[in-house]
């Protein structure tokens, strides 16, 4: 699935932590994209961009950069409904990989 298929959705971790809104808007407060937020700061532990946190280390389950796990974070529509898979996990499906999600942003 391509990044722009998934534009004003929400991401939610596997333990149900919000992490943000897909979206190019870089003034939003829920915004990925707001590079001092919550949820677009490469500092934040609510941060999918922080590679060292819970949310996006390559090692830890409930990040999308780890290639190998079983409960990435999941990219679902203003009422929750499941849309895809935000994950390296090729074995995922629907998914959108991380990496094309940054470029789509232009992090």
């Amino acid at each position: 699935m391509k990044p722009n298929q998934v534009v004003e959705a929400r991401i939610v971790a596997d333990d149900g932590q919000f992490l943000g809104i897909i979206s190019r808007n870089s003034v939003s407060s829920d915004s990925i994209s707001n590079t001092v937020g919550s949820y677009g700061s490469t500092v934040s532990s609510t941060s999918i961009f922080n590679s060292v946190g819970n949310y996006g280390s390559s090692v830890s389950s409930l990040s999308p950069f780890n290639s190998v796990s079983s409960s990435p974070p999941k990219i679902v529509d203003s009422n929750g409904n499941f849309i895809a898979y935000l994950t390296k996990n090729t074995i995922k499906t629907p998914r959108v990989d991380p990496d094309d999600l940054k470029d789509f942003l232009g992090r």
